[in-house]
Parts: structure tokens; C-alpha cells; sequence
């Protein structure tokens, strides 16, 4: 009777067991799943990140125009890709309206505007303390961020794994006052378009809080080179942010924050076109960040 009893005993705790097992893997489980929405690892200099990016297709470049002088001419050795075809006899790129340039060896002026953006460029004062220097340059960091229409000194260079925006400073190109280059159209123009619509609007004001943390501790940022951040985004068939990634670290773990809290924040960007969609699901972009010296 006592080992009938015990064996009773046995296959209910059995059972219950496995009901609780069954219950937590269809309910439980995929709700902490479904939790984890975004996942950021910071990979810098390391072999690994390296030899990954180099695997990656090279990046062709996703450009704007000047739409005055579109032909919607197809030239089949154009290596830039647009909204629209076009041919023109002589490539240039207009001079990115917002730079960093080193002002101590002439004379400051004040309310310096450039042609092409005179609305948007920053003020220069013969400010030479320290505090008041990035880039060796000589304007107070403090004074202009007051005034949020002129807070676009920096201008953001996005590669993307197929695409990249006009403001990438295109190689071998010369600079005009507009932009005239043989470009190829482009079916995911638009959506690229937006996710830079949308990145621009948390980037820069990144850019601009990180660095007037970093003047306030008595740092500065050497004007040796560019600043590079290279990430890949990682999103899901509805356009959420699933993962950012860094793959190239620009040498100033400020710049590269800036980076991936401007993904965060500008997240999600909806309806995506399926062809991006990869078979696993997900849509890989690279995007790299460049502030230049």
C-alpha cells in the first residue's frame, strides 16, 4: 500500500512539474524576451571589430543634388546613388556649410556668416582661453549653444551598408557652391532619407552637450584628424531599434556616446521597405558619425 502510495505520489509532483515547465517557456519566457528591445556593445579596437568591418560590402554613397540641373540622364559609371539619375560634365560638391577651422593664425572676426548657410554658422571670438577652445579654434563653445539656431557647426557623414548621405566629404571631388555629380537612382532613397531626417535632430545636440561636458572638465579635442564613429544599427522588420553597435571608435569615447544615444532617441523609423529585410528579419545599416577638425 505505502509503495503504491509513493508511486502516486511520484506522478503527481511529475506532472506538476511539467506543467509548470510547459506554462513558463509559452508565457513566462517570451515576455522577458520581448523586453530586451535594445542591446548596445561598444566594441573598440579590437581585431575582431576590425576584421568584421572590413568584411562588409564598401559603402556606396548616397548623395543630394542640386535639383535645378537635373537631366534624369543615366551615366552607367556613376558611383553616387540619389533620388534620381543624372549626368553632369564636371562633379563638385558644395562646401559643407559648417566646420571647425583654425582661426588663431588670422584675425577673428565676429558674426562671420558662410555663403551657403549663413543662418547656421557659429560666431568667432578672440576668445583664447582655454576653456573656450575646441579644435584650437578660438570661439566660446558656451556663448553659442544660447542660441539654438546656430548650434549646426557639425555636420553628420552617414555610410550606410548600401548608402551614405551628401554630407560625406566625397573623395577626389572639388568644392563649389552647389552639388553636381553623376548619381544613379536610388529605390531606398527615401527611407534612408528619413532615418537621416530624424538622426539629425538628436545628433548634433548630442555632439554639442558631450562637448561642453568635455570643455568644462579642461579638456579639448586634438585637431590631428577627422573623428570618426563607425556603428551598425541593427533593426527589426517594423523598423525598431533592436542593437547599436560601435565598429570603429573615434578616439574620443564622447563623440562615439553622442553616436549611439542619437540612434536611441531618434528610434524607431517605421515601414521599411521589405527589400531591406534580411532572411533572419532584421535590417543592417552602417552609419558612420564625422566630425571633422
Amino acid at each position: 500500500m505505502l509503495k503504491k502510495w509513493n508511486t502516486t505520489y511520484v506522478a503527481i509532483v511529475s506532472s506538476v512539474l511539467i506543467h509548470a515547465i510547459v506554462v513558463f517557456s509559452t508565457y513566462v519566457a517570451p515576455h522577458f524576451l520581448q523586453n530586451e528591445r535594445l542591446v548596445e556593445i561598444t566594441i573598440e579596437n579590437t581585431s575582431s571589430s576590425v576584421e568584421y568591418l572590413k568584411a562588409l560590402e564598401e559603402p556606396k554613397k548616397l548623395v543630394e543634388f542640386d535639383k535645378k540641373n537635373d537631366d534624369q540622364k543615366l551615366d552607367e559609371k556613376a558611383k553616387y546613388l540619389a533620388a534620381k539619375n543624372n549626368t553632369t560634365q564636371k562633379e563638385s560638391t558644395a562646401q559643407l556649410a559648417q566646420q571647425f577651422k583654425n582661426v588663431e593664425k588670422s584675425k577673428p572676426t565676429e558674426n562671420v556668416k558662410n555663403e551657403t548657410s549663413a543662418k547656421n554658422m557659429w560666431e568667432k571670438k578672440a576668445d583664447t582661453s582655454t576653456s573656450a577652445k575646441l579644435f584650437n579654434t578660438g570661439f566660446d563653445v558656451y556663448d553659442k549653444m544660447q542660441n539654438k539656431q546656430k548650434q549646426k557647426s557639425l555636420r553628420q557623414v552617414a555610410n550606410a551598408q548600401e548608402a551614405s548621405t551628401s554630407t560625406d566629404k566625397l573623395e577626389n571631388v572639388d568644392q563649389s557652391l552647389m552639388t553636381q555629380l553623376n548619381t544613379r537612382e536610388y529605390k531606398y532613397y527615401g527611407y534612408y532619407t528619413r532615418i537621416r531626417t530624424q538622426l539629425n535632430q538628436w545628433w548634433q545636440p548630442k555632439v554639442q552637450e558631450k562637448v561642453s561636458k568635455l570643455l568644462s572638465k579642461g579638456r579639448t579635442i586634438a585637431a590631428t584628424a577627422n573623428k570618426n564613429t563607425q556603428v551598425i544599427i541593427i533593426l527589426n522588420d517594423a523598423g525598431n531599434l533592436m542593437k547599436v553597435q560601435v565598429l570603429g571608435a573615434s578616439g574620443v569615447r564622447e563623440l562615439d556616446d553622442a553616436a549611439v544615444e542619437a540612434f536611441r532617441q531618434a528610434a524607431p523609423f517605421p515601414n521599411p521597405p521589405k527589400g531591406l529585410v534580411d532572411a533572419d528579419g532584421t535590417i543592417k545599416i552602417r552609419w558612420d558619425f564625422i566630425v571633422e577638425s
